[in-house]
């Protein structure tokens, strides 16, 4: 029993360990109540899934041993999170040799783990619960970790609805207030105009009762939500959700509104709407809501749909009762990039710009679901993506990534941080020919014959170069060579090419090119060392990847980097290709 083992402790001068149970109903706070009233900056987390590695749990028992003696904590805490598929069997096991033996012993690596015996040690565990078991939360318990029932019963604490309400803070408090205006019906007033032409703008006062906050929060979900599951993770989403939207009540466009008519009970409502359906939103059907408002940084709105007969009427009303995607504006534009850009605040042509680079087609259920995942972003809400394999869940996050990433992409003042693969290849070329062909006139002049047609070719594309093996270089016969060296340079076509480079005029394809005629005529010409431009090339390419960890180069680059230990042209030649075709930027998700 519970004091027999009481007595064993006594009797043999065990210190007692602290432990504290957490248990509740699934989503009711437990991991929330804890991480705000349990855990401190020096409590360590284990959370417990369907494998438990005892090996690399003595290990961080350990390091964490070691740190505290360095740190002088005198009060070390352990919070166990464990799941409703943890391996119980083992677990059991692993907490009777810890709690009643006081150590950790693991038969395979070796390793050793002892409580202190002039510490107090603070275990915090969170006990999971599931409907579907089909017992209560007490029983629960005791069905599925027996030996902390034994060892710990008084020190159980159940989290409930009543006893751990929504926490409120600044947000919620926002949330409560308009929510209370649009309950008593203030919320469609407009600015107003004192007598001496002063205006007003429309304005609430803050609500100070934390429990006056939480009631017009729970009366909004039971009317307009009541279908939402009866949990804080439900709660807490949906409010947050509401959060991110009535931020437009503090905005320009609302408190200074006076001439639209209950401007403020329409956009809430659909607000209301739009937070209930995000915070319970299913993709496995086509039968999703499709009406939500956008809002770019400063909130006005705009309107996202996909059927303009679907949309209210009061909400029609917003937009004079026609549907923006008709508008001139948006002839030839997709409404669906419209919406988006406005929405994640990048230009409309940089979003058309990764849409043809990656050949992505948006259609109408991917655009939906870029919204659903950056509104999740924007409120830190957690987000499952799950499907077969090759619906594309990957690829909609690496192109949301390079959305989010072209912010930074196109933006000048990022140029220190950003790789300009182009740009700098552009300027490495300038720089060889300035240096290195220049000096040598009837390198030039070879080298400028022809390159001519490449570069008066208009069409100047972007594709990746044919692939054809490279013609070996043959060296020219000295009548040959002489007649080549007649040709004088053509000074209007240099000053044209490093024009063009100096303004990044030149695509992928005809940079490749330049390069590969500079090593080949160099090749056919005894004089050059083409071993210097090899050599230049490797370590441009080395200090790019080096100075931009951004730049993700492909595995076969990495290869190719390798071989300059027996440096030939063709290798030269490959390493450009592979840097200027192949080399992507990192996209957010995966740094």
């Amino acid at each position: 029993t519970y004091q027999h083992l009481i007595n064993l402790f006594k009797e043999h001068h065990i210190i007692q360990l602290q432990i504290q149970i957490i248990y509740g109903k699934a989503g009711i706070g437990k991991t929330h109540r804890i991480n705000k009233e349990y855990k401190t900056d020096h409590t360590l987390c284990f959370s417990i899934n369907d494998k438990l590695n005892l090996s690399l749990l003595i290990s961080s028992f350990l390091l964490f041993d070691s740190n505290m003696i360095n740190n002088n904590n005198n009060n070390p805490s352990i919070f166990f999170n464990i799941s409703i598929h943890a391996p119980f069997e083992t677990l059991n096991r692993i907490l009777f040799s810890l709690f009643i033996c006081g150590c950790l012993n693991d038969p395979i690596s070796g390793l050793i783990f002892s409580l202190s015996n002039i510490q107090t040690w603070k275990f915090i565990i969170e006990i999971p619960y599931s409907d579907v078991s089909g017992v209560d939360i007490q029983e629960n318990f005791n069905q599925i970790l027996p030996i902390l029932s034994i060892i710990s019963p008084l020190t159980l604490e159940e989290v409930t609805n009543e006893n751990y309400q929504l926490s409120i803070d600044k947000e919620e408090e926002l949330v409560a207030r308009f929510l209370k205006a649009f309950e008593n019906g203030t919320i469609d007033r407009m600015i107003t105009i004192t007598k001496t032409g002063r205006e007003i703008p429309v304005s609430f006062e803050p609500i100070t009762n934390i429990n006056e906050c939480r009631t017009y929060i729970y009366n909004c979900i039971q009317k307009y939500a009541p279908e939402l599951p009866k949990n804080k993770i439900y709660e807490v989403s949906f409010t947050k959700f509401l959060y991110r939207r009535i931020r437009f009540f503090q905005g320009y466009y609302y408190c200074w509104n006076d001439n639209i008519e209950h401007l403020g009970s329409i956009t809430i409502q659909q607000m209301i709407n739009e937070a209930k359906f995000l915070t319970q939103i299913n993709f496995q059907n086509n039968d999703y809501p499709r009406i939500y408002l956008i809002y770019d940084p400063g909130f006005s709105l705009h309107l996202l749909h996909a059927d303009w007969n679907y949309v209210s009427n009061e909400l029609k009303s917003f937009f004079n009762n026609h549907d923006p995607f008709k508008d001139i504006e948006y002839q030839n534009k997709d409404y669906f990039v419209e919406c988006l850009s406005w929405l994640i605040n990048i230009k409309y042509e940089i979003f058309m710009k990764i849409i043809y680079e990656t050949k992505f087609i948006l259609t109408e259920n991917f655009a939906y679901k870029l919204f659903h995942i950056h509104e999740r972003k924007l409120t830190k809400l957690a987000l499952i993506i799950e499907g077969d394999t090759g619906l594309g869940k990957t690829f909609l996050l690496k192109f949301y990534s390079l959305l989010l990433n072209s912010k930074n992409t196109h933006d000048s003042l990022q140029g220190n941080i950003i790789p300009t693969i182009i740009e700098n290849s552009s300027q490495f070329l300038l720089n060889i020919i300035e240096t290195i062909v220049e000096q040598q006139a009837n390198i030039l002049s070879i080298f400028l014959q022809r390159i001519k047609s490449k570069i008066l070719d208009l069409e100047n594309d972007d594709e990746l170069p044919n692939q054809r093996p490279r013609e070996i270089s043959v060296l020219l016969t000295a009548e040959q060579q002489q007649q080549q060296n007649n040709v004088p340079v053509d000074n209007v076509l240099l000053k044209q090419v490093k024009l063009s480079l100096k303004k990044y005029q030149l695509k992928k394809n005809t940079l490749y090119y330049i390069w590969k005629t500079i090593l080949d005529v160099s090749s056919e010409n005894p004089m050059a060392s083409t071993t210097t431009l090899i050599q230049k090339l490797h370590d441009y390419i080395i200090n790019e990847l080096a100075n931009y960890p951004l730049i993700e180069s492909s595995s076969r680059l990495k290869i190719l980097l390798q071989e300059i230990s027996s440096p030939t042209i063709e290798i030269s030649i490959e390493i450009f290709k592979e840097y200027l075709f192949h080399s992507q930027i990192k996209p957010l998700f995966y740094r």
